[in-house]
């Protein structure tokens, strides 16, 4: 994983699954605004789900259900239906072993629970 920053969209791993579903998206967002707000959410469970993101919720994956989660949330989109699963990569995520991979652990450590505390889980 290369990380440049602390946030949810800061490494690669993110920017990797935001893209694998960006043709998706781009279909329900036109001009910045969300064009069918019931589908997008739907769509994040969707990429929740996909089978490349979904074994045993590892690292890799909290990293892509936290980008997408991020991504879809810059956009207003609600996320109550998938709060399951960005707690349990923020759980993930938060273990000693990958906060220490960061560069700085206690900011990465931060920005998680910040983002927790935004999203509401």
């Amino acid at each position: 994983m290369g990380a440049w920053d602390n946030g949810m969209l800061e490494n690669d791993t993110a920017g990797d699954a935001i893209c694998d579903f960006e043709t998706r998206l781009a279909k329900l967002i036109t001009n910045g605004r969300v064009i069918d707000p019931v589908t997008l959410p739907k769509l994040l469970a969707e990429a929740v789900g996909a089978p490349e993101y979904s074994a045993g919720l590892g690292t890799d994956n909290s990293l892509a259900v936290l980008g997408i989660a991020e991504h879809l949330r810059s956009y207003g989109v609600g996320l109550r239906a998938i709060k399951g699963a960005i707690k349990a990569a923020v759980v993930v995520e938060l273990q000693k072993e990958n906060l220490k991979v960061w560069r700085d652990p206690r900011k990465r450590k931060n920005a998680l629970n910040l983002f927790a505390s935004r999203v509401g889980v």
